[in-house]
């Protein structure tokens, strides 16, 4: 008698889709402390503050609300001329 699990059936745990709780804590708590800073008008007069924070803003904290992975399919023709010298001698 086997004991591990057959291909794609699932024992324990969370069940899919299940948000981890340790995670939504998280990400209550940053959204209460978020609030009382200002929210978005307290980041904003932060940002415009200091070239420094802007910086900041722009590199390490927009970044993280744009799609990780961006499909895209490009129909391009490469069209390569050549000009060569006259080589007339």
């Amino acid at each position: 008698m086997s004991r591990g699990s057959k291909p794609g059936e699932r024992r324990g745990g969370r069940q899919k889709g299940t948000p981890n709780k340790m995670t939504q804590d998280a990400k209550e708590a940053i959204e209460f402390v978020a609030h009382g800073l200002g929210g978005a008008e307290g980041m904003l007069i932060w940002a415009q503050k200091d070239p420094t924070n802007e910086r900041i803003f722009w590199s390490n904290i927009y970044p993280r609300i744009l799609p990780k992975e961006i499909k895209a399919e490009v129909d391009a023709t490469l069209v390569v001329n050549v000009h060569r010298g006259n080589r007339s001698s």
